[in-house]
């Protein structure tokens, strides 16, 4: 399974089919006036690794998503052995030390 990716960039046909029906929503549950206050809806870029985003982080969890990897990065002194130990037998090899 990949991991979920973002397809309403702003500018593509997923956002202006996307505001379209929101537009019309706005117009015909509360009138032709209502639509100065609209505000199209422009979906932020995914510019960083999955991991940067904590809403698209749990949506991947839940829709079963594991990634193939994790790379543990150290700073300063050395994982304790115990804990350098756990991280390799946990997850079928998937902590990178």
């Amino acid at each position: 399974m990949r991991a979920p990716t973002n397809s309403l960039r702003a500018g593509t046909a997923s956002s202006r089919r996307v505001d379209h029906f929101n537009r019309k929503l706005v117009r015909e549950s509360w009138g032709k006036e209502a639509l100065g206050g609209y505000e199209a809806l422009v979906a932020p870029l995914l510019s960083g690794r999955i991991e940067g985003d904590p809403a698209l982080s749990h949506l991947a969890r839940l829709q079963g998503y594991r990634p193939a990897a994790i790379a543990v990065d150290r700073v300063g002194e050395g994982l304790p052995i115990p804990l350098a130990a756990h991280l390799r037998r946990a997850g079928d090899g998937l902590f990178r030390l």
